[in-house]
């Protein structure tokens, strides 16, 4: 017996949309991603050439954390490189090593020119001070001397302040695509009473710097600190 028309009608509509789904839900796994750039040192934008390069890709699992997959390659004699990740899994986080650096996220699910990468960027600033609270004799501020990333001490009560400038400063925080060659500030400034290490220290006033700056600009950049 032949079937009805609105059955067979029903048969083609579910096969085509079979069809449709598979190719639809086709897997991340069977396409690759290529990553290329171009290393360099420092500001004088020497290339790293034939440098190590190491890509770590990182899969969460549900019981026992990451499980972390390393490739390694290298730039050519200009520091030009190209990676190709063939197979990658569904959802993954990225990290790419290079001359001591760490850059977060730089395969995502399509491929990606990275542009220069700077090993060790550098940058130019000055802190100013600007106060909002001048706070009472025998207070001091504990802030950062970016010098040398020793401790300066200032006492109380506070004005507006232009700190020395500070040249040439890098920081070994780890970076992304989107700050790819900036440099983070990242430290904790506080207002205390009485005398370090006795009963009478008591911290007053914390605060938390954190500041991005361009780096190679060859200018020097204003990183403004307000004392509320």
């Amino acid at each position: 017996q032949k079937p009805k028309p609105m059955k067979t009608l029903f048969y083609i509509l579910t096969l085509a949309l079979v069809v449709a789904s598979c190719k639809k839900d086709k897997p991340l796994e069977n396409e690759s991603i290529t990553i290329s750039g171009k290393i360099v040192q420092n500001c004088g934008m020497t290339p790293l050439a034939n440098s190590p390069m190491k890509l770590l890709v990182s899969v969460s699992q549900a019981f026992t954390g990451s499980d972390v997959t390393i490739y390694d390659f290298t730039s050519d004699a200009n520091g030009n490189f190209t990676f190709t990740l063939t197979n990658p899994p569904t959802a993954f986080t990225t990290q790419l090593r290079f001359g001591g650096t760490i850059i977060k996220g730089v395969v995502g699910n399509s491929s990606k020119d990275l542009g220069t990468l700077i090993a060790s960027p550098t940058a130019n600033f000055v802190v100013k001070l600007k106060v909002n609270n001048p706070y009472s004799l025998g207070d001091t501020l504990a802030i950062a001397d970016f010098r040398d990333m020793s401790e300066m001490h200032i006492s109380a009560p506070f004005k507006d302040t232009t700190l020395p400038v500070i040249y040439n400063y890098s920081s070994l925080n780890n970076r992304n695509l989107t700050n790819k060659n900036d440099i983070l500030l990242n430290s904790n400034s506080f207002v205390f009473k009485g005398a370090v290490g006795t009963s009478s220290f008591n911290v007053i006033k914390s605060m938390r710097i954190e500041r991005t700056i361009p780096a190679c600009t060859g200018m020097v950049d204003t990183v403004l600190i307000e004392i509320n």
